[in-house]
């Protein structure tokens, strides 16, 4: 299992739309507290994933 996190300034729909067109279709649920999306590939018994979340924090 491999976990890689990444930050950016982009916004949670525009990186969901970019890793839609790579990967394909992914699950969309938006929250209160933030936004989360869930891609799911299995073939020959191997499961992949990839998940895209959002961490909203207070401003300042």
């Amino acid at each position: 299992m491999k976990n890689i996190k990444l930050l950016t300034s982009d916004s949670f729909d525009e990186v969901v739309a970019w890793y839609t067109e790579k990967l394909g279709e992914f699950q969309v649920d938006n929250q209160k507290k933030g936004s989360q999306a869930l891609w799911r590939k299995e073939s020959d018994g191997t499961i992949q994933t990839a998940t895209i979340s959002t961490i909203l924090s207070p401003a300042g």
